[in-house]
């Protein structure tokens, strides 16, 4: 018998890829929970400012936390753009109320709401434990 020689294929096999897209949505929503440690909500989503307040806090932070003066939520702020300010409320357990601007979007329209209902708050957050 003579040599047997392997000669790669030029041409490129087709694989489907349809799962690459769920399991980067999965990856993403599992980092947004462990960051904060947030478990987004519906909700939320009835606020057309909710996603670029969940973005804000996703790529900066809380600004600043708050916590109701008789509720177990917890309030976190954030700078959405130079004008636009936006909270997301977040329960005891870690899971999203909901998120919003208050009146014209500006920091003082929502610290003059969130003055009425809550105070700052240090400390851990009761679901990062």
């Amino acid at each position: 018998m003579g040599a047997t020689t392997w000669e790669p294929s030029l041409t490129k096999s087709k694989r489907s890829n349809h799962g690459g897209g769920l399991i980067l949505v999965l990856i993403m929503a599992l980092i947004m929970i462990f960051a904060l440690g947030v478990v987004t909500t519906d909700h939320a989503l009835k606020h057309d400012e909710a996603q670029s307040i969940r973005d804000c806090l996703e790529r900066n932070g809380p600004y600043m936390v708050m916590k109701h003066t008789h509720d177990s939520t917890w309030y976190l702020l954030c700078q959405i753009d130079k004008t636009h300010w936006g909270v997301q409320a977040v329960s005891k357990d870690g899971f999203e109320k909901t998120a919003f601007s208050k009146g014209d979007g500006s920091y003082r329209a929502l610290m003059e709401y969130m003055n009425r209902i809550a105070t700052s708050f240090k400390g851990t957050l009761p679901w990062m434990h």
